[in-house]
Formats: C-alpha cells, structure tokens, sequence
C-alpha cells in the first residue's frame, strides 16, 4: 500500500511527498552498505542515486511496480556499490602501476643526470687538454677518420704514432677527469 502511494505521488508530481516516504528505506540501504564495509556517507550518496533512478523509471508510461520499492531499491543499491567497488579495484591498480612507473621514471631521471654530470666531466678534462690532442680525438671520435688521414692532417709520421699519441691523449684526458671527479 505504501509502495503504490508513493508511485501515485510520483505520478501527481508530488514528489517532495514521495522522497519523504522513501527515507523509511534508507536504514535498510545503510545496514547493507555498512555489512559490505562502505560508511555512512556512502550510503547515503548510493541512496540517493539510487532515487534518482526510481524517480526515472517512474515517469516513464510504461512502468509497472512488480516488487516492493524496498526491493528495488536495494537491488539499485547493490549494483552501484558493486560497480564503485570495481572500479575503485581498477583505479587501485592503475595508481600501484603508475607508482611502479614513476618509480622506473626517477631511476631514469637519475640515471640521465649522472650521465650528463659524467659528460660534462668528460668535456671539461677534453677542455683541458692541449689543442693538438683535441684535434686528434675530435677527428678520430667525432669525424671517425682513420688513424692514417689522422696522421696525414695532424703531419705525422705514421697510423702507429697517430695511434700511440691518441693513447697519450685519452689518458692525460683520463687524469683530468679523474680529478674533476675527485673534487
């Protein structure tokens, strides 16, 4: 009886009449929603969702009452907190996932930043060196020239002695950086 005079006042317009009827169930929709470990709050706003859609259904011509609004209410309840629930679960995921690929990210960042920090040495040991070394490993590294055009351009006289002053070079480079390390 209850249940059709508040479909009638839905159909009259009544609606204020209505929804004060239909916080009789919201104690119902709170114990489920607290067994299933939501708070009050939760409740309340599935409560009203809940309502919005028995609202909804009701100004439609063709609805028909075929259970108790107590029923239909909580079914309408269940099936939000059930979808809250998986979607919080997904969001939980996503958030442990992006935490996980943040965390990649640091490292990367890290390890970028000691990288530059290391070449930065490395350019400033390179600074230090004398103009002929530098010519030499700017050809060899950068230009990739041969250890033969190296020694024809910087007139020396052979691949070997190109060879052996680029060894000379890249250690007294390595002595710089070693300092600029240091310090």
């Amino acid at each position: 009886m209850k249940d059709q005079k508040i479909i009638d006042y839905f159909k009259k317009q009544k609606d204020s009449q209505a929804f004060r009827l239909l916080l009789d169930y919201f104690p119902q929709v709170e114990s489920f929603i607290k067994a299933q470990g939501g708070s009050k709050a939760d409740a309340e706003d599935l409560f009203q969702e809940a309502l919005i859609v028995l609202y909804r259904k009701v100004q439609k011509d063709d609805f028909s009452l075929k259970a108790k609004l107590s029923t239909f209410l909580i079914a309408v309840v269940k099936y939000q907190w059930w979808d809250l629930r998986k979607k919080a679960s997904k969001e939980a995921k996503k958030a442990a996932q992006w935490t996980a690929e943040e965390s990649l990210l640091e490292e990367e960042v890290e390890q970028l930043m000691l990288k530059e920090q290391r070449y930065m040495q490395a350019e400033l040991a390179f600074q230090k060196l004398g103009k002929k070394c530098q010519r030499l490993l700017n050809l060899f590294y950068l230009k990739q020239a041969s250890m033969e055009d190296i020694a024809k351009k910087l007139g020396l006289r052979s691949a070997k002695v190109a060879k052996n002053q680029k060894y000379k070079c890249l250690k007294q480079a390595q002595v710089h950086y070693q300092k600029r390390e240091e310090a």
